[in-house]
């Protein structure tokens, strides 16, 4: 903490955020960086680096979450599951 707010605002646009790599489960660490990269794909700075469509993003991230079992699990969990509806257009019912 102890940041200004011109520091964090200049360190959200310049610096990349990263999945953090301390301890994953033996034999994780390729899964998590697996995940990181797709969400730096999503969270480029230069559009073109990111993904053309929601689609495409779909594609590589669904496979990176399931195979990141912990994460997995949080997000289809209960009433979490999203239809596919929602999860292309961003709609929640009402």
């Amino acid at each position: 903490m102890g940041r200004t707010s011109a520091e964090l605002i200049t360190a959200i646009l310049s610096a990349p955020f990263h999945l953090p790599d301390e301890a994953p489960p033996v034999g994780r660490l390729d899964e998590v960086r697996q995940l990181d990269a797709v969400l730096q794909r999503c969270l480029a700075k230069d559009r073109r680096q990111r993904f053309d469509s929601v689609e495409a993003m779909q594609q590589e991230l669904i496979p990176a979450i399931e195979h990141c079992p912990a994460l997995a699990l949080a997000v289809t969990a209960g009433d979490a599951t999203m239809s596919n509806e929602e999860a292309t257009t961003g709609l929640l019912p009402a």
